[in-house]
C-alpha cells in the first residue's frame, strides 16, 4: 500500500492570512510505501487552478521513519490546489500514490462583529455575488466561498429572498482593486448591547469571538465592526458608548496579539420610526462615533446617512 496520511493539512476551501505578501501552510502525518519500492517518497506542489500554473514545484516532504511533513509559503491568492504525491526521486512519470486539496486561499481575514447590520439584516431581492476570491468561516467550523446569508444564525433564505450585508458585495470590489482575497469571520449577532462585547462588563460575545477566531487560524487583517443601534435607546448607554468601545478595541488588539488592529466601522443613520424613540441619543451616539475615529489610532469610521 502506498499512502500518505496527514494530521495537519487545510481542508478544501481553507483561507490563510497573509503576512507580507506569503502564508505557512504546513503537511504533516505519515506516509506508507512497500518493500518493492524503498526509495519512493511523498512529495507535494502548489498549482494556481485559475491558470495551471505551477507556483512551487514538487517539493519532497521530510521524513523520519515513517513521519512525514512540507510547509510552503505560498503567495497571496485564490484558487490554489496542492498536490500530493508518492514517487521515486528518479521516476516522476509514475505515481504510486495521488491526492489534492483544493482551493486554498491566502489573503486578508476580517472579523465582522457588531448587531443586526454586522450580522446582515437587509431583506429583499439581492445579485448572487459568490466568488472564488471570498471565503466565509462557517459556524460548522469550516472554511467554504461565500455567500448570503454571510452569518449563518438567521439563515432564511427563499426564492431569491432573504438576510443579507454589505460585506461581500465590498469584498467583491476589494478582491476586483487588489487582487488579494478576502476571508470573513463572522461573529455578529442582532439586538445586543456593546456590554456583550466588552469583557470587563458581560463580554460572552466577545469571549465567544476570540474562541472563534483561533479556530479559523488565529490572525486576522481586521475588525468590521456596525453596532450600537441597542445603545443608542438610552442617553445612559450613548454617553458611555466611546469608553466601552475604547476599551474594547484595546482587549482586541491585546488579546488577538496584534498592537495596532484596523477596526472599520459603520457611523449609526438617523432614526425614524413609531415606536415613541427620537434621534436624540442616536445623534449623541453618533458623536461617540465620530470622537472615536478621531482619537483611536487606526479607527475608522464610514458614515450611513441615507443608506
Amino acid at each position: 500500500m502506498f499512502k500518505v496520511e496527514l494530521t495537519t493539512a487545510p481542508h478544501d476551501f481553507s483561507f490563510y492570512q497573509q503576512q507580507k505578501g506569503y502564508a505557512d501552510v504546513e503537511l504533516k502525518g505519515k506516509f506508507y510505501i512497500e518493500d518493492y519500492e524503498p526509495t519512493a517518497l511523498p512529495y507535494a506542489k502548489v498549482v494556481d487552478e485559475k491558470s495551471g500554473v505551477t507556483v512551487i514545484g514538487w517539493t519532497p516532504f521530510k521524513t523520519e521513519g515513517d513521519n512525514c511533513s512540507v510547509t510552503f509559503k505560498i503567495p497571496a491568492g485564490y484558487s490554489y490546489t496542492i498536490h500530493i504525491c508518492i514517487f521515486r526521486k528518479d521516476w516522476f512519470a509514475y505515481r504510486f500514490y495521488e491526492d489534492y486539496i483544493h482551493h486554498i486561499g491566502v489573503g486578508d481575514i476580517f472579523i465582522v462583529a457588531g448587531q443586526s447590520n454586522a450580522q446582515g439584516n437587509g431583506f429583499g431581492e439581492y445579485e448572487n455575488l459568490i466568488h472564488n476570491g471570498i471565503y466565509n468561516f462557517k459556524y460548522c467550523e469550516e472554511w467554504a466561498l461565500a455567500d448570503h446569508p454571510l452569518n449563518w444564525l438567521d439563515r432564511s433564505i427563499k426564492f431569491g429572498q432573504g438576510i443579507y450585508g454589505p460585506h461581500i458585495r465590498t469584498a467583491k470590489d476589494l478582491v476586483a482593486e487588489t487582487g488579494v482575497p478576502v476571508g470573513f469571520v463572522s461573529c455578529a449577532v442582532g439586538g445586543v448591547p456593546i456590554k456583550r462585547w466588552n469583557k470587563h462588563l458581560e463580554g460572552d460575545l466577545y469571549k465567544g469571538m476570540l474562541s472563534y477566531v483561533k479556530k479559523a487560524g488565529g490572525k486576522v487583517a481586521g475588525v468590521i465592526w456596525y453596532q450600537g443601534c441597542d445603545d443608542a435607546l438610552k442617553e445612559e448607554t450613548a454617553k458611555a458608548y466611546y469608553d466601552n468601545f475604547a476599551q474594547m478595541v484595546q482587549d482586541f488588539r491585546d488579546d488577538l496579539g496584534i498592537k495596532d488592529l484596523p477596526f472599520f466601522t459603520y457611523q449609526l443613520n438617523t432614526l425614524h420610526n413609531n415606536d415613541g424613540y427620537t434621534d436624540d441619543n442616536f445623534s449623541l451616539m453618533r458623536e461617540q462615533q465620530r470622537r472615536a475615529a478621531q482619537d483611536l489610532k487606526n479607527v475608522y469610521i464610514v458614515p450611513t446617512f441615507g443608506a
